[in-house]
């Protein structure tokens, strides 16, 4: 992401309820559309570091209905794999012990 303007996800097709993201200023931005007010402010090396662990499911026990992972999460840099232009290639975040 080289642009200023929010970028939201092609999942959330025309639902006004989604994250959005944005690089500006060497920081990535983070906001839910619909309280555009409330903005995370982080690093593109955290936030590699954050996706990676997303698309690798680390987050998935957070969510109601567990989606099923894709085969680029399962090989992230392998063939098909995409990187955002800009962004280091991701690392792992560290496991955080069970509560």
């Amino acid at each position: 992401m080289t642009s200023s303007a929010w970028q939201k996800s092609s999942y959330s097709g025309s639902n006004s309820d989604c994250v959005e993201v944005r690089a500006i200023d060497g920081a990535i931005e983070l906001r839910e559309s619909d309280e555009g007010n409330v903005i995370v402010h982080t690093t593109p090396h955290k936030f590699a570091d954050f996706l990676q662990a997303a698309k690798a499911g680390e987050f998935d026990h957070l969510t109601t209905t567990p989606r099923t992972r894709s085969p680029r999460a399962r090989h992230p840099g392998g063939a098909g794999a995409v990187r955002s232009p800009g962004l280091r290639p991701p690392g792992r975040l560290p496991a955080r012990p069970p509560p």
